[in-house]
């Protein structure tokens, strides 16, 4: 799977190649401003469920790498300010899921305000936030490849 991993994580500045799999390709995923390991864990659950999976540690990464390709959805490490958000909403249309820490109502709500399209907790599993995704894109109109689903073995 480490070999996998690297074909898929990218570092900002390098485009992530189009990626056909199994399953079907079933868009791109940016992970914006996540910590390496959780990263990590996260690209390697998107990619066996079959997405395309780019990374970008910090906004300056995550607006070119949006420049260069608009993504089918963002998720962004919660400890954003509300100005990345508002960034990253008027960037383009995609759906964005913020990954929070320990979110508390307040935290919640700016992210909300800001363009934010679903706010979970970090902690939250692989398959739940797999299911989230599709969710996300089902309900922005972009729904997986036909014939794709979710990969069972996601947490592994």
């Amino acid at each position: 799977m480490a070999s996998q991993r690297t074909a898929f994580l990218h570092v900002s500045g390098t485009p992530a190649p189009a990626t056909q799999h199994a399953s079907g390709h079933r868009g791109t995923i940016l992970l914006a401003q996540l910590a390496d390991a959780r990263c990590a864990a996260l690209a390697d659950a998107l990619t066996a469920a079959g997405y395309d999976v780019r990374v970008a540690q910090g906004l300056p990464a995550a607006m070119a790498s949006l420049a260069r390709r608009a993504p089918a959805l963002v998720v962004v490490d919660g400890h954003a300010d509300q100005a990345a958000y508002q960034t990253l909403r008027r960037a383009g249309t995609f759906p964005i899921l913020a990954l929070m820490a320990e979110p508390n109502d307040e935290q919640v709500l700016a992210a909300f305000t800001a363009g934010v399209d679903d706010c979970q907790k970090s902690g939250i599993s692989k398959e739940e936030l797999v299911v989230r995704i599709d969710n996300l894109l089902r309900v922005a109109g972009r729904p997986p490849a036909a014939g794709a689903s979710p990969n069972a073995d996601s947490a592994a």
